[in-house]
C-alpha cells in the first residue's frame, strides 16, 4: 500500500531492515512541518512545507539534525495514532498520575491496548503513540479518538490533551482542502523513550523499532475494526460563533417586527423555520407547531396576513423545504456561545388576540356541535380543531382546554338545533299560554327545522281565519328577514345581511330565498352568503321570463372579504370571526311560539 510501512504489507523479511530505513518508512512523506529548535521555554515556529515530499534520505537528514526539528501529518489511511500531553496539563503522570490513567483505561475501551510512550522534547512533554498492525481510515480513527474522549468527558484541547488525527475542519467544495494537524518525531533533540516507570530510556532507534512492532502486534485490533465500523462522524463545519451569533440576531429581529404590510408572510415563515431548525434544533411537528404558535402572535397578523385560512399548510411547507435544503443544518450545542443560546424570541403579548382566539375556539366548537360533526375522542377533535388553525400547543393550554377538550367541555343547549316542540318544553309556558298558542294556529308542523349551519329556518307566520281573510296589513320587520337569511346560508353571514337587508324591498328578499332554495334543492350551493349577497345588490332579476332550472346569474363581483378561498375550512364573511346568536332572536322565537 502506498505510503504504508513495509513490515505492515505482510513482508516479515522487513523486520531485519535497517532501523532507519524502518523509521523512514513510519511516516508520510507529504505536507511536513519544519522550525528551528526553540528555546526550552519556547514553543517551535513550524513552518508547513508542502511543494516537495519528505523522501526517506531528506527525512532522516532533517531528523538527524542539531539545528532543525521536523514533524509529519496524516493521509488518507494511518498505521498509528498518538496522544500528546503537555508538561502543565492536567492529565501529565507527574502532577496527576490518576488523569493519565484515565486517558490510557479510555483508549483501553476501544482496543487501543499497548502504548508506547516517549517524552517529546526537553519541555518534559509526552507523546503517547499507539502503533497499528494494518492501516486504518485516518477519518474514522479521528471521530473514534474524539468521541471516546467525549463520552468519558476528557478536556480535549491545546496545551492540555490533543489527538492525532484529528477532526480536521470541514472546508465547502470549491475552496481548496484542509490538512491534519502534524506532529513532531520522535527521538530528536530532548526526545527519549520512558520505560514503565515512565523514566529515561535512552532515544535507541532500534529499541524504539522494536518496541513500535511489539505494540502492534499487541493490540486489540479486532475490538478497534468494530469499533471503527459503529463510529459516528462529528460534524466537521468550521466554528463561526460570530458570524451565527449575528445570524441569530437578524433573524430574531425581522421576525419580532413582525407583519408591517401585505406580501409578508413567507418571508417571516422562512425566518422562523430557520431559527426553530437551525438554533432550536426542532424539527417536524415540533417545527411546524412553533411556526404556527410564533406567527400567530406576532404584530399585525391579523391586519396583514392573507394566509390565516391556510396558516398551518404553509407552515408546514416551509418546515419541510428547510429540513430537507442542504444549505441549513442544526447548529452544534458546543459552539453555541452562552448568550446566544440564552437570549429567547421576543413576542410582545396581544391579549387582544387571545381573546378573539378564544371567541373564535368557541363558535367553531359550537358550530361543529350544532351539525353534529364534532368528534367525541380527543386526538381526532384536536385533528378537527388543528384544520381550522389551531396549533396543537395553543389547544392543549388550560385556558383553551374548557372550550373543547371532551374531559373539560361542557356542551351547550343550542337553540337552533333544538325543536319546536323541544323549545317550548324549555320555555315551560303556564298553561294558559300553551292554550293561546294552540288557538292561534301556531304548531309545531307551522315551524321548520334548523338548518345545517346553526341558524333558524325560515318561521312561518299563520294568521286566523275569517274577519278580514287575512287582509291585515303586514307589518316589515328587517330582523325578522335577517333571521330567515342566517336561517338559510349560516351565522357566518349575520353582518353581510345585516347591511344589505334594510336597503332591499321585503318583496325582493322573499324572492331572492325562494330562488335560493329552489336552486339548494337541485344542487347544494357551495357558497350560500356569497350567493345571496350577491342576488341581494342586483345580480338577479325576478323576471318571470327567467326559466325555473336557471340559477340566479352573479352580475357584480363580491369584495374579497366576502369570498372563500378554494378549500379552505373557515367562514365566509368579514375577515371578524363568526357573530355569535344575537339575543333579539331568541326572544322573537319567544314571541312568536308563544302567541306573545
Amino acid at each position: 500500500m502506498k505510503n504504508s510501512p513495509a513490515w505492515l504489507s505482510g513482508e516479515r523479511g522487513s523486520l531485519s531492515l535497517p532501523a532507519e530505513t524502518q523509521f523512514s518508512s513510519l511516516w508520510r512523506p507529504w505536507d511536513f512541518i519544519e522550525a528551528p529548535i526553540p528555546q526550552r521555554t519556547q514553543r517551535p515556529a513550524w513552518n508547513r512545507i508542502t511543494q516537495y515530499p519528505l523522501v526517506p534520505g531528506l527525512l532522516l537528514e532533517r531528523w538527524e539534525s542539531t539545528k532543525t526539528v521536523v514533524g509529519t501529518s496524516f493521509g488518507d489511511r494511518t498505521s498509528y495514532c498518538l496522544v500528546d500531553i503537555d508538561r502543565d496539563s492536567q492529565y501529565h503522570p507527574y502532577s496527576n498520575e490518576a488523569g493519565f490513567n484515565q486517558v490510557l483505561g479510555t483508549l483501553e475501551t476501544v482496543g487501543l491496548t499497548r502504548p508506547l510512550i516517549v517524552r517529546s522534547s526537553a519541555s518534559e512533554g509526552l507523546h503517547v503513540y499507539y502503533p497499528l498492525p494494518a492501516p486504518v481510515s485516518t477519518w474514522k480513527l479521528a471521530n473514534l479518538l474524539a468521541n471516546t474522549c467525549q463520552q468519558t468527558q476528557l478536556t480535549v484541547r491545546g496545551g492540555q490533551l490533543e489527538l492525532f488525527p484529528n477532526v480536521k475542519a470541514w472546508v465547502p467544495s470549491g475552496s481548496g482542502f484542509s490538512h491534519y494537524q502534524a506532529h513532531r518525531l520522535p527521538l530528536q533533540q530532548g526526545s527519549v523513550l520512558l520505560d514503565s516507570d515512565l523514566l529515561p530510556d535512552g532515544a535507541d532507534l532500534t529499541r524504539f523499532m522494536f518496541r513500535w512492532h511489539g505494540c502492534a502486534e499487541g493490540q486489540a485490533f479486532d475490538q478497534l475494526t468494530e469499533a471503527l465500523a459503529t463510529t459516528k462522524a462529528k460534524s466537521h463545519r468550521k466554528r463561526g460563533s460570530q458570524k451565527a451569533q449575528q445570524y441569530r440576531r437578524d433573524l430574531q429581529s425581522t421576525i419580532e417586527r413582525g407583519w408591517t404590510g401585505p406580501t409578508q408572510t413567507n418571508d417571516l415563515l422562512s425566518r422562523i423555520a430557520r431559527l426553530g431548525y437551525i438554533f432550536l434544533h426542532k424539527s417536524g411537528k415540533a417545527l411546524v407547531e412553533y411556526m404556527v404558535s410564533v406567527a400567530q402572535q406576532l404584530p399585525g397578523y391579523e391586519a396583514f396576513c392573507r394566509h390565516q385560512h391556510q396558516l398551518l399548510k404553509r407552515c408546514r411547507e416551509w418546515a419541510r423545504a428547510i429540513e430537507k435544503s442542504p444549505t441549513y443544518f442544526p447548529y452544534r450545542e458546543q459552539d453555541k456561545p452562552s448568550d446566544l443560546a440564552k437570549r429567547p424570541l421576543k413576542v410582545p403579548p396581544n391579549p387582544e388576540r387571545k381573546t378573539n382566539a378564544l371567541s373564535r375556539l368557541k363558535q367553531i366548537v359550537e358550530c361543529l356541535e350544532a351539525n353534529g360533526t364534532l368528534e367525541p375522542h380527543i386526538t381526532p377533535r384536536a385533528k378537527q380543531l388543528a384544520a381550522q388553525g389551531f396549533s396543537q400547543e395553543t389547544l392543549y393550554k388550560d385556558e383553551y382546554k374548557s372550550l373543547w377538550h371532551p374531559k373539560h367541555y361542557q356542551p351547550s343547549v343550542i337553540p337552533g338545533r333544538a325543536s319546536a316542540l323541544a323549545i317550548t318544553q324549555n320555555l315551560s309556558p303556564e298553561p294558559e299560554q300553551a292554550e293561546t298558542a294552540a288557538e292561534s294556529g301556531i304548531t309545531d308542523a307551522s315551524l321548520r327545522s334548523v338548518g345545517s349551519a346553526g341558524g333558524l329556518q325560515e318561521i312561518k307566520e299563520t294568521r286566523p281565519e275569517g274577519g278580514a281573510g287575512g287582509t291585515e296589513p303586514e307589518l316589515y320587520d328587517p330582523d325578522s328577514l335577517v333571521c330567515q337569511l342566517v336561517a338559510l346560508a349560516g351565522w357566518q353571514g349575520h353582518s353581510v345581511f345585516k347591511r344589505l337587508v334594510p336597503g332591499t324591498s321585503p318583496e325582493k328578499v322573499r324572492q331572492v330565498m325562494a330562488a335560493y332554495r329552489e336552486q339548494d334543492a337541485r344542487s347544494s350551493i357551495r357558497h350560500p352568503v356569497a350567493w345571496l349577497a350577491t342576488a341581494l345588490r342586483g345580480g338577479w332579476s325576478s323576471n318571470p321570463n327567467l326559466s325555473r332550472h336557471r340559477s340566479p346569474t352573479p352580475m357584480v363581483s363580491l369584495p374579497s372579504d366576502q369570498c372563500l378561498p378554494k378549500d379552505s375550512s373557515l367562514p365566509i364573511g368579514d375577515s371578524s370571526p363568526p357573530v355569535p346568536m344575537p339575543e333579539w332572536i331568541g326572544e322573537q322565537i319567544r314571541t312568536k311560539l308563544l302567541g306573545g
